[in-house]
């Protein structure tokens, strides 16, 4: 080349970086022009001379288009894997690395130019799996086979630093040149591990929370935590609206068994009282104190508290007010972010949990107070009413004669006025006592109930010369039969009595069996009921007939309802309008006991 030559490669530095630039660089058209007379002049010299000039400048053009097109793609491929996200790590038979990207150096802590040239089994793989690896190679020299090749896996891998982490890797054999070798395309998911960990145990919990009391839920929240952070030692407060009062609520299971025997649970002392904890208060932020002896400020610990070596405490904000506060403690190493995320997560659905299960817990005292409330006045209210009715009846013949017909009737609303107040009296200690009476669930057979509940209704049918058929699935089921039977008569019962007049009942029962349920639906060709109306019908004392046309009280449809809910089920109507006709259904839920008992349903027709 003469010496005009303007390279773009200037004086490139030795080691890498001058491999990065060689591999950038492009030649100009003038060292193109060079790089090919350089390489004829080679192709003639080894012809002797012999070989046509303008033949050896077309075969030098080509080899040295191709090698640069070579290291075009060699360079394109070579970014892709020092950019890539995932790790690239190549070894040979021997189970020497032979390349490593710089995703690897981030995943494993070793640089390239330490991973280069080592044995991949004391570098990355964890002492417990070396021997496995060492024979899974040889196993596959020997044989060809390999049951974890081509495939995705996860296992664990070691860092640098000595700690093990997850990893998701794929590992391909690649023969070059007669040359076997193993690429491996590796990937930390140590992130997403932790994240599945925290899903995991916030869906245990919430799980947990249905047939547990708050305190189990807090002790099982700390015990999650402990095991998210490594942390042996755990406790939830609540901060009361004065921001300045604490109740300790609950300790993790460890701390009481292995390591707490302070006294104290469920008192209230005040913010200022407590330890160093308590900064995450004034500051309103989570606090680490990952060296708790060398605070300065610390204060000596009650009698059969555990020695706190470090500590982590977040605080639970509603509405810009501190609720709660969730610590742990003593993990083996510091706590960092990720433990911090955990815990808060934890924190806050324990916060969320506990405020439900509170509610829960007050609206069954308030409903049970109600219920108790109406069952003594429905109760006690029957004995004066009755004697008001009887002095009625006592006046009624001792004026028979003096009476006009005016005053008779006046009398006579009285009188009725009082029986209807009876009969709403005894709906309504009828509906205080669904659930109450102490009747255990039980099995029964469904039809049989159906057969019971249409013995009492037979006369109501033979009056109304009723066309009544019953189909479908009536299997064994686990309930309170007498509500049931109850419910039964009632749904029956309101298809007779809310006839057409001229119109001869038809009323259809069909029983189903659907995944994990078991539905009654009772049909009939009556009164109907205008389709906005339909959300009343299920309320106490609500009426959508004339008292005129239709007697009742309105709490049949209202004890339905609450002998479906009592049972874990739910009840609705449908109708198309007034007088065309309704359909009502309730659905029970089936035990997992009874699903098998379903297939022997006897089927029905009448």
């Amino acid at each position: 080349m003469g010496n005009d030559t303007q390279s773009s490669l200037s004086n490139p530095e030795p080691g890498s970086g001058a491999r990065e630039s060689f591999a950038a660089w492009v030649p100009s058209p003038k060292e193109r022009s060079d790089m090919i007379e350089v390489a004829a002049y080679h192709m003639a010299q080894r012809s002797g001379f012999k070989s046509d000039p303008h033949d050896c400048w077309a075969a030098g053009e080509a080899q040295v288009d191709l090698m640069l097109s070579l290291r075009e793609s060699q360079f394109k491929l070579q970014t892709i894997l020092n950019n890539s996200l995932d790790a690239m790590v190549m070894i040979d038979a021997e189970g020497i690395v032979t390349a490593w990207n710089p995703q690897a150096t981030k995943i494993f802590g070793w640089t390239e130019d330490e991973a280069i040239g080592q044995a991949i089994h004391t570098m990355i793989i964890p002492p417990s799996h070396r021997a496995g690896h060492i024979q899974g190679m040889k196993r596959y020299l020997a044989s060809g086979e390999g049951p974890f090749l081509k495939i995705l896996i996860e296992v664990q891998a070691l860092h640098r630093d000595g700690h093990e982490f997850p990893i998701e890797l794929t590992i391909a054999p690649v023969k070059s040149a007669g040359k076997l070798e193993f690429n491996a395309f590796i990937r930390d998911i140590t992130e997403r591990k932790r994240i599945e960990r925290i899903q995991t145990a916030r869906l245990r919990l919430m799980e947990y929370a249905t047939n547990h009391s708050l305190k189990e839920l807090l002790v099982a929240t700390l015990d999650e935590a402990g095991t998210l952070t490594e942390s042996p030692i755990g406790f939830y407060h609540f901060l009361e609206t004065d921001q300045k009062t604490l109740s300790l609520q609950a300790w993790s299971t460890r701390t009481t068994r292995e390591f707490c025997t302070a006294a104290g649970e469920g008192s209230h002392y005040s913010v200022d009282e407590a330890g160093v904890w308590v900064e995450c208060i004034h500051l309103r932020r989570p606090v680490i104190h990952n060296d708790f002896a060398s605070l300065p400020n610390r204060r000596g610990m009650p009698p059969g508290h555990a020695e706190v070596l470090r500590e982590m405490v977040v605080p639970v904000f509603r509405k810009s007010r501190i609720v709660a506060i969730l610590g742990v403690g003593n993990k083996a190493t510091p706590y960092v972010k990720s433990d911090l995320e955990a815990a808060s997560r934890l924190a806050d659905l324990a916060w969320d949990i506990a405020e439900s299960t509170r509610a829960d817990e007050e609206l069954k005292r308030s409903n049970a107070e109600l219920e108790q409330f109406s069952y003594a006045i429905s109760h006690d209210m029957r004995q004066p009413l009755r004697m008001i009715s009887s002095y009625l009846q006592l006046l009624d013949e001792a004026l028979s004669d003096q009476l006009s017909t005016e005053k008779r009737e006046y009398l006579n609303f009285a009188v009725d006025g009082a029986k209807r107040l009876d009969q709403m009296l005894v709906g309504l200690l009828e509906y205080s006592r669904v659930g109450r009476n102490g009747e255990p669930s039980q099995w029964a057979e469904s039809r049989a109930v159906l057969d019971e509940a249409l013995l009492f209704l037979q006369p109501a049918i033979a009056e109304a010369k009723a066309d009544l058929r019953i189909h479908g699935d009536w299997p064994r089921i686990s309930v309170s039969p007498n509500e049931v039977l109850r419910l039964l008569q009632n749904l029956i019962g309101n298809a007779i009595k809310f006839r057409i007049p001229g119109r001869i009942p038809e009323i259809t029962v069909i029983g189903e069996t659907i995944d994990k349920a078991w539905r009654v639906c009772v049909a009939d060709n009556g009164a109907g009921i205008v389709p906005d109306q339909i959300g009343r019908l299920f309320q106490v004392f609500q009426r959508l007939q004339s008292r005129a046309d239709y007697e009742g009280t309105g709490i049949g449809l209202a004890l339905c309802r609450k002998i479906a809910e009592h049972h874990g089920g739910r009840i609705w109507a449908e109708s198309a309008g007034e007088g065309q006709g309704s359909r009502f259904c309730v659905q029970l839920p089936i035990k997992r006991e009874e699903s098998a008992n379903a297939t022997d349903s006897r089927k029905a027709e009448a």
